[in-house]
């Protein structure tokens, strides 16, 4: 009824300030005017009459006169047609006319077919005292609505005057209402009327209704066809953009693996570089020892040839200034390749022939194997690039020259070169400190958390004895506590209140204990086998996330369920919640790790060469770090799940943990039956 209501220029809603057409549009009071002036001043008259064009259709109205524009009630809507309207489409009841006038609102319940008018119950009971409105037909709102009809029966208004027809004229033959036969009828007719018969009044009321009707579903139609408009230009727009949104991920998956690929090249060459630098200085070493071991003999030969015959000294002499000579090659280039320490000798034939010592080293610098971390690197570096055990064996066990070069930082990300145990986490180098052995024979353990920087918990399912957690100190490898338990855990996520949540697959419920007097505050039913639990905390949120089977499951800090999520997987064991609408998780049964946001849609899925998908962490940059138990790799993928690469670490790596000063790392290798040893890796200041 809004839309039909409006002026079809200016798309106002005037209600009763709307002006009817022929063609059944409306104009409001302003457009109505202003049409009319526009097209007077246009002269397009034709045997003095004035047209105004519908916005909407451009059928011309013909307005009869020239001074039709004092004359604004001649289109002006009847009100009989506008109640029709109003209770067709859903106004249900219209204001009391009397209520209006005196300033307040209220909701009609009756219509006066004589009056056209709306009243409420108690303006009603006024109307109908007075004598001169007793005899007028009344119809409540709920009859009307249930049969419109009624408006035919109680008869149309006047065009003119919106009063009843009440007779017809004998002359004219057109029905006229009071006014119209003691104002315009007297002095064109012979003043004879007959009463109105109520079947010549649907004659003349049903054309109206038909056109009007035609006219609403014109206009229905119209809005079918903008509504159908808007619906293919909305499907447009979500098409366009989904086609833009898959050819930027295509574009960037694709500039990551260039970035990639020549990235590994980039190292690569550099690293072989270094390895053939480092090879070629070595060659130079075990050169110049073998030149030293001919002088030392020539020196030898001379202090016991010093009493000897003269001619024979010099022979010598001449040929030690040979070897001296040849030497001078190999030690420039030991100098160039080693610039830390350089060696110089005075090689006159007076030193050589009066010393029995090699010549005189000018400066050098020495470290042992404790001091040196770039001793162990460089033994097994020279192993892949196949440097002879002769050549290493030259070099003295503990007194080894360190090089310029920092080979710690020089790690290729190609898990099948050989390498020190480090590895690249979030941009910094992460190196191997301690191993804590914590096997007693039946150890079993599956999941770790840090509780400060230096202490770690884990839980211990044992598979023959007592499950317990156990803390440790990682600087002292020292036994702290442990708490006995009486069912098997299976991970652990510690809480910033010194609380730990546990999770209980086979009891389908999770298990809060205090760090501090080891006391059970709280058990949690979760529903299903939950296996993985995660503690995500910021600024503005503490979640608890724990995730089994195919489902995981949002808590708050007081552990009141939030959401649950059915998400895609059949064996979830272990989670990592970045935030309470991003998660990362890994599937036991499929070997595939997966990430899901905050509805449960999933983002990725990783299954490619994974052997048993276990823990997993992610650094700064949410690159996300897998433990493949099957084998003794870590994973890396991106936030996106494209994989970056993997390194080696101990043989089968089932949990990892990052401290909560992101400066160390905590990897569980073993399982049922083996040995279950922590590895501690530290950050390397040097790349902090």
């Amino acid at each position: 009824m809004s839309l039909l209501l409006k002026c079809t220029a200016c798309s106002k809603s005037s209600e009763k300030q709307l002006y009817s057409l022929l063609c059944l549009h409306f104009l409001c009071k302003d457009c109505f005017k202003c049409s009319i002036k526009i097209r007077t001043e246009a002269s397009n008259e034709e045997n003095g009459q004035s047209y105004i064009p519908c916005p909407t259709c451009e059928y011309h109205t013909c307005l009869g006169c020239s001074n039709f524009f004092e004359s604004e009630d001649l289109c002006k809507m009847p009100y009989a047609l506008k109640t029709l309207i109003d209770l067709q489409y859903g106004i249900s009841s219209p204001d009391c006319v009397v209520c209006k006038t005196r300033g307040s609102t209220t909701k009609s319940k009756f219509w006066c077919s004589q009056c056209a008018e709306h009243f409420c119950p108690e303006c009603l009971s006024f109307h109908s005292a007075l004598p001169n409105f007793d005899k007028h037909k009344t119809y409540s709102t709920e009859d009307l609505q249930n049969d419109p009809n009624l408006f035919i029966r109680a008869n149309e208004l006047c065009d003119k005057h919106d009063m009843r027809w009440t007779k017809i004229c004998n002359d004219q033959g057109i029905p006229c209402c009071d006014s119209c036969i003691s104002s315009d009828h007297v002095d064109v007719c012979k003043g004879e009327h007959k009463n109105v018969e109520e079947d010549l009044v649907t004659a003349l009321v049903n054309p109206r209704l038909s056109q009007l009707k035609l006219s609403l579903a014109k206009v229905h139609q119209e809005l079918l066809n903008q509504q159908k408009e808007i619906s293919d230009v909305e499907n447009e727009t979500n098409a366009f953009f989904t086609e833009e949104n898959t050819i930027v991920q295509k574009k960037e998956q694709t500039v990551i693996r260039i970035l990639l690929e020549k990235t590994d090249c980039l190292l690569a060459e550099s690293f072989k570089m270094t390895f053939y630098k480092l090879q070629e200085t070595e060659s130079s070493i075990l050169a110049l020892h073998q030149k030293k071991s001919v002088l030392e003999n020539a020196a030898t030969i001379m202090s016991c040839l010093s009493d000897g015959s003269h001619v024979r000294s010099f022979l010598d002499l001449k040929k030690i200034k040979h070897v001296l000579k040849d030497a001078r090659e190999p030690l420039s280039k030991g100098e160039d390749h080693m610039p830390k320490f350089s060696i110089s000798f005075e090689v006159t034939t007076n030193k050589i022939a009066g010393t029995n010592s090699f010549g005189k080293i000018s400066h050098h610098q020495l470290v042992s194997d404790s001091d040196n971390p770039q001793h162990k690197s460089i033994s097994r570096w020279s192993s892949a690039l196949n440097v002879s055990e002769k050549t290493q064996s030259m070099l003295p066990p503990k007194e080894r020259w360190i090089s310029e070069l920092n080979l710690s930082s020089a790690r290729t990300i190609d898990a099948n070169l050989p390498g020190p145990k480090s590895f690249q986490f979030g941009g910094n180098m992460f190196v191997l400190s301690k191993s804590l052995e914590i096997d007693d024979g039946f150890a079993h353990v599956t999941g770790c958390d840090w509780t400060s920087e230096n202490d770690i918990v884990i839980v211990d399912q044992k598979v023959k004895g007592t499950p317990e957690v156990c803390i440790y100190n990682t600087e002292n490898r020292n036994l702290i506590s442990r708490i006995q338990l009486d069912q098997k855990p299976y991970d652990i996520a510690v809480m910033n209140d010194n609380n730990c949540v546990i999770t209980f697959p086979k009891q389908e419920e999770i298990r809060i204990y205090s760090l501090i007097d080891h006391t059970l505050q709280k058990v949690v039913k979760v529903g299903f086998k939950c296996h993985g639990v995660s503690y995500c905390s910021n600024n503005v949120m503490r979640i608890i996330v724990v995730a089994g089977v195919d489902n995981i499951v949002l808590f708050d800090q007081n552990f009141t369920e939030k959401k649950r999520l059915n998400v895609k997987g059949e064996d979830i064991r272990y989670i990592h919640a970045y935030s309470n609408n991003l998660f990362f998780y890994s599937d036991l049964q499929g070997n595939a790790v997966f990430s899901a946001v905050g509805n449960g849609d999933n983002r990725f899925e990783y299954d490619s060469d994974l052997k048993v998908a276990a823990g997993l962490v992610l650094d700064e940059c949410k690159n996300v770090y897998i433990c493949e138990k099957g084998t003794s790799f870590i994973h890396v993928l991106s936030k996106s799940g494209v994989f970056l690469r993997k390194f080696e670490v101990s043989k089968t790596p089932t949990a990892i943990s990052l401290s909560k000063n992101k400066r160390k790392i905590c990897i569980i290798c073993g399982g049922r039956y083996t040995t279950n040893i922590a590895d501690i890796y530290i950050m390397n200041s040097q790349t902090a």
